[in-house]
């Protein structure tokens, strides 16, 4: 079969699944026009292409980049499996949304219990920074999208209103995400066994069990909001931002169609 995306040293692999879900709200803000939502397009694609979009879909999963899982760093680092959220076409590209399958590791959202949002969070620079080298190779940081991103405000806290935009190429699911990401959430999104063995070193105090952080602020700014993975979200409050819960990551990857 002929190649029907550009990608680099095959680091791409797709995978059908059939779960299936939608995130809309953190889609690419175009700086001139909208894109348009696969597979609403102007024109029809050429066969070769309309192959890859369907491989690209949401619901489908993919394997891409590498990162410690299995706790055991003698055998090296393990693919990261991601579920495709969304796919759009945007100036000739193909930018899709990819959201881990599992809790990849345990964190705080920020270092210190100090007022705090997304935009200055320890967490925030961790993901754009080192998780991108330890994650991807120097080819595939070629394919990450560095897309502006919405945060908008918990409608549930009176101390804060903050709604703000960020570039970024990592990020997290916030408020806005939760009742699109419904069925990706069914997933339950288990810690990977090296998350696990993190986990197990941190003061019980100190670490949110089953639960993975949103970029939302919580009650006031010293919290961020999370998610539990055993069906509920702690939306009014949240957890105290020097806490430690899982980190389910998200990236925005640019593929260009080739013609071969």
């Amino acid at each position: 079969m002929k190649k029907i995306v550009k990608i680099i040293s095959a680091i791409l692999v797709l995978v059908l699944s059939t779960s299936l879900f939608g995130c809309k709200k953190n889609k690419p803000v175009a700086p001139a026009g909208t894109p348009t939502i696969i597979p609403a397009v102007t024109a029809p694609p050429p066969p070769h292409v309309t192959e890859a979009i369907n491989s690209l879909l949401h619901g489908n999963q993919v394997s891409f980049g590498t990162y410690e899982q299995d706790g055991d760093t003698s055998n090296g680092k393990e693919p990261i499996e991601w579920i495709v959220s969304e796919t759009w076409v945007s100036n000739n590209k193909y930018i899709v949304m990819l959201i881990s399958k599992k809790t990849l590791f345990v964190s705080q959202y920020n270092e210190t219990n100090d007022d705090v949002t997304w935009q200055s969070c320890s967490l925030r620079k961790y993901l754009n920074n080192d998780f991108v080298k330890d994650a991807f190779t120097i080819d595939e940081q070629t394919l990450l999208f560095e897309n502006e991103i919405q945060t908008l405000p918990n409608p549930n806290a009176t101390e804060v209103s903050s709604n703000f935009t960020t570039k970024d190429r990592v990020f997290i699911p916030d408020y806005g995400d939760y009742n699109e990401f419904d069925m990706f959430i069914e997933d339950r999104a288990d810690l990977t066994a090296a998350a696990k063995k993190q986990a197990e070193g941190i003061e019980k105090d100190k670490y949110i069990d089953n639960s993975w952080w949103m970029r939302t602020e919580g009650q006031n700014l010293k919290y961020a909001l999370t998610f539990n993975n055993t069906g509920e979200a702690v939306f009014e409050d949240g957890d105290p931002v020097d806490s430690y819960c899982g980190v389910r990551v998200a990236i925005w990857l640019a593929i260009v169609p080739s013609e071969k």
